[in-house]
C-alpha cells in the first residue's frame, strides 16, 4: 500500500504536536496566573478615589455620602489642584471636616498581620522562580 504524501505529513505534524501540548498548557496557565496576580496588585490602586472625587461628593450635598480611606484624604488635604482652583466656601469647610474626621479616627494597632503579607508574598515568588526554574531545566529548546 502506498501512503500518501497528506497521511505521511499530519502524522509527523501529529506528533510533533502531541509532543509539546503539556508544556503549552502549561505555559497558558503560567501566564494567566500571573495576569491575576497582577491584576489583584494594580486594580484597587485604580479604583481608589481621587481628590475630585472627594471635593464633588462634598460639593454635591455638602456632605463626604462616600467611604474614604486616611490616604485618600490626606491626599485630598495635599492636594494644591483643588485649593487654587476650588471654591472657598466648599474648598474651607471641607478641609475642616477632613481634619476632624482624620484627628477622630483611632490608629489601628500593629498585628503582625503586614509581616504576615510580606512573607506570603515572598514564599508566592520563591515558589514560582522555583517552578520556572524547573520548567526551564524540563524543556531544553526553550
Amino acid at each position: 500500500m502506498q501512503r500518501m504524501h497528506g497521511e505521511a505529513l499530519s502524522g509527523t505534524i501529529h506528533g510533533r504536536l502531541g509532543c509539546t501540548k503539556g508544556v503549552g498548557m502549561k505555559k497558558t496557565a503560567l501566564l494567566m496566573l500571573m495576569f491575576v496576580v497582577l491584576m489583584l496588585v494594580f486594580v484597587p490602586s485604580a479604583l481608589a478615589a481621587t481628590p475630585q472625587d472627594i471635593y464633588d461628593d462634598y460639593a454635591d450635598n455638602l456632605k463626604l455620602d462616600g467611604t474614604y480611606t486616611p490616604e485618600e484624604l490626606k491626599a485630598y488635604l495635599n492636594d494644591p489642584v483643588i485649593h487654587q482652583y476650588g471654591k472657598p466656601d466648599i474648598t474651607e469647610p471641607l478641609d475642616s471636616l477632613i481634619r476632624q474626621q482624620l484627628k477622630d479616627r483611632p490608629t489601628f494597632p500593629f498585628t503582625g498581620f503586614q509581616i504576615l503579607l510580606v512573607s506570603a508574598g515572598a514564599v508566592a515568588l520563591i515558589v514560582v522562580g522555583v517552578l520556572l526554574r524547573r520548567q526551564s531545566r524540563r524543556d531544553p529548546s526553550a
